[in-house]
């Protein structure tokens, strides 16, 4: 599976499973492992009219045409790379925590 990072760059697992990498690219692996990148998870999405986004105040509604259970879409970089589905962390009452059900394979900038 390659991981596109954005600008034309990517970390790509490359070669076959029981193929060890040589210590050249263990060690650039290494160094992009610090690399920092932007994650994100969609939950939906709509259309508006420039007016109507304007026109937002505190108490309006936006649907997002997605349903609780519709899975949403895991972003590194602006890229999809994988699919999951929320849920609510029991140790943290409060907060979210995705649980990966799909990996995008072959994924690349669009």
């Amino acid at each position: 599976m390659a991981m596109n990072l954005g600008n034309g760059q990517s970390i790509s697992a490359g070669g076959a499973a029981s193929t060890m990498p040589d210590r050249k690219s263990a060690g650039a692996g290494l160094a992009l492992a610090h690399l920092p990148v932007t994650v994100q998870i969609l939950l939906g999405s709509t259309r508006m009219q420039l007016s109507e986004l304007m026109e937002l105040k505190p108490g309006h509604e936006i649907g997002l045409g997605t349903s609780p259970e519709d899975p949403v879409i895991l972003m590194v970089n602006g890229c999809q790379i994988a699919k999951g589905q929320l849920y609510i962390l029991e140790e943290e009452g409060d907060k979210f925590g995705l649980k990966i059900t799909e990996v995008i394979q072959g994924n690349s900038a669009s």
